[in-house]
């Protein structure tokens, strides 16, 4: 094979051994390719321990049948003659058959009879993707008996191949580790009787569990609207993207441990929502391709008791000292100017408390307020 077409078909292995990455079900591919840029009839890629002789062959390419691999896994794995020692098994290293044992000896052993010779193959190229103590992850080439062996030239090539399928391998480990937390936290989100959503910065719902799915499915209140989460009112849907936007940057006006509140009202005038806002993992700003932030969305039962503090109603609505002890003392049946006596304050800078507290809650009548705070359960 001319030089620069060899060349040519190490480079469309290496394409694929990292296309592995971003697809399920292509390692086998990979096999593929390696047997045919070698010129091979058969490719495996197997896992070894040389303390107990155990291992199986994890992938393997379109020659060779499933009966073999079960073979080679249940009985045959322990008898392999090239992996009596570990010694020459160094990480990266690429080995040929020939060098472990001669193939007069192979030929005579229980493993050729059983294994090799029904399936047709002799010569063998072996290279040690990674070691870990006596585990081993190794890549072998097997041609037939009537081919011709391996040769130096086969050695280099495999040795440019290695680094590959040692960094697309172990990239892959990292991706389903990542992947096999993720699915077993959103498992336990699942299961959690608070209903969760999990937002981006532009309030696009990336997962919802059980409860919210059926809060949301309500459509009382909080809704999936163009797969983005709104409340019901132009009013509370603006501030609820505020509030995931800010949250989004890492930039809430409250401590990251504590979130952010929203209360969202309902149109059933059931209990309202209240919605606790919290940043999972802030966006990167200025980092064009970067993953967007999360926000989790924690809505507690609205019939359930008490669902509101003073504190969080306040922290909700982002109301000052004196508008929240105005607001509590209102909840607990003062009029306006008894409130402001004994808060110690003129009638005038009641009615100025009362009208931010109008602004900010988006309610315009003192006794919308106090409907409010008895469906919280404050009053």
């Amino acid at each position: 094979m001319p030089v620069a077409q060899g060349e040519d078909r190490v480079d469309d292995v290496i394409k694929v051994i990292y296309a592995t990455l971003g697809q399920k079900g292509l390692w086998p591919r990979v096999l593929d390719q390696m047997c045919d840029t070698f010129g091979g009839a058969a490719v495996t890629r197997f896992e070894h321990n040389f303390g107990n002789r155990k291992g199986f062959i994890r992938y393997k390419c379109k020659h060779v049948d499933a009966s073999a691999n079960e073979a080679y896994d249940d009985k045959l794995c322990g008898r392999n003659p090239w992996l009596h020692s570990d010694l020459p098994y160094r990480p990266e290293s690429v080995l040929l058959g020939t060098e472990i044992l001669p193939n007069s000896d192979l030929m005579k052993t229980e493993f050729y009879e059983d294994f090799l010779r029904p399936l047709g193959f002799l010569h063998r190229l072996c290279g040690v993707v990674a070691r870990d103590g006596l585990d081993v992850e190794l890549v072998a080439v097997l041609r037939a008996k009537e081919m011709r062996p391996f040769t130096e030239q086969d050695k280099k090539t495999l040795e440019r191949l290695l680094p590959h399928l040692r960094q697309a391998w172990d990239l892959r480990k990292a991706l389903n580790a990542d992947r096999s937390e993720r699915e077993a936290l959103l498992a336990i989100l699942d299961r959690i009787p608070t209903a969760c959503i999990l937002v981006d910065s532009g309030a696009r719902i990336r997962f919802v569990n059980q409860p919210a799915e059926r809060l949301l499915a309500r459509r009382d209140g909080l809704m999936a609207g163009a797969n983005c989460v709104t409340a019901a009112t132009s009013h509370e849907s603006v501030r609820l993207r505020r509030m995931i936007a800010r949250l989004a940057v890492g930039a809430g006006a409250a401590p990251p441990d504590l979130g952010e509140i929203v209360i969202v009202s309902r149109p059933s005038e059931r209990p309202p929502i209240l919605l606790t806002g919290l940043c999972i993992r802030p966006r990167e700003a200025g980092r064009p391709g970067r993953a967007g932030g999360l926000v989790a969305l924690l809505a507690k039962d609205p019939e359930g008791e008490n669902l509101a503090s003073l504190d969080s109603f306040s922290a909700a609505y982002h109301l000052t000292q004196a508008e929240s002890r105005l607001i509590g003392l209102l909840a607990h049946g003062r009029g306006l100017f008894e409130a402001a006596s004994e808060l110690g304050v003129t009638k005038n800078t009641a009615r100025t408390h009362m009208r931010h507290i109008y602004s900010k809650i988006g309610i315009h009548r003192q006794t919308d307020i106090i409907r409010l705070l008895a469906k919280l359960g404050m009053s």
